[in-house]
């Protein structure tokens, strides 16, 4: 990753409004929801429960990127539980599944349209399966637009069917399977390399 990006859990608020701040700049960039836009930035409903990652540029003191993972098990998120299914799975399921959003990220860092893998989108990905894996999360799930597809696929997310999202229309849902060495050696996932160090 590149040595002038932090990677970091934006626990603290002047982070986290940094983080606000961003999303609402990139908006334009990124797709689209029903965020809540006001001077602290563009934030809404689920960042009050969210694990958000935030990658800085050291030098210039800036967010450049974020995205943010809900865990089930404090609270079904709003919106997702439906449109994803998953209100319909067994509890024990939910207990250890999550739902990442708010990706948010600087063009001239990376993209989630192609496969760079020095890009800081692989830094935040990388963080947020690190973050999985010590909340001991099996499933993670998310939507992305068909440009989005392959960048999670190699990543090591499968396609698990097209949804309907009520502000962004057609979008496809994804699923990782954080525990699946198999697969994640398969297609040759960066985060392989955390998922064997863990296993060690």
């Amino acid at each position: 990753m590149p040595p002038d990006i932090a990677f970091v859990v934006a626990t603290d608020e002047t982070v986290r409004a940094a983080v606000y701040l961003f999303r609402e700049e990139m908006a334009p960039h990124e797709p689209g929801g029903t965020p809540r836009v006001d001077e602290r930035g563009l934030r809404d409903s689920l960042d009050h429960t969210a694990i958000v990652v935030a990658a800085i540029d050291r030098a210039r003191r800036r967010v450049v990127a974020t995205a943010r993972t809900n865990l089930i098990r404090h609270g079904l998120v709003p919106l997702y539980g439906h449109l994803y299914g998953l209100d319909v799975l067994p509890e024990a399921e939910r207990d250890v599944s999550s739902v990442t959003t708010g990706w948010a990220i600087a063009p001239h860092v990376g993209r989630l349209d192609r496969w760079t893998p020095s890009d800081v989108a692989i830094g935040v990905a990388w963080t947020l399966f690190n973050i999985a894996m010590q909340e001991r999360v099996r499933h993670d799930y998310l939507d992305c637009p068909d440009a989005h597809v392959p960048f999670f696929l190699r990543l090591g997310y499968r396609l698990v069917r097209p949804i309907q999202h009520p502000s962004r229309g057609r979008v496809n849902l994804m699923r990782l399977d954080v525990f699946d060495w198999t697969h994640l050696a398969e297609v040759a996932s960066p985060f392989l390399t955390l998922a064997t160090d863990t296993r060690g």
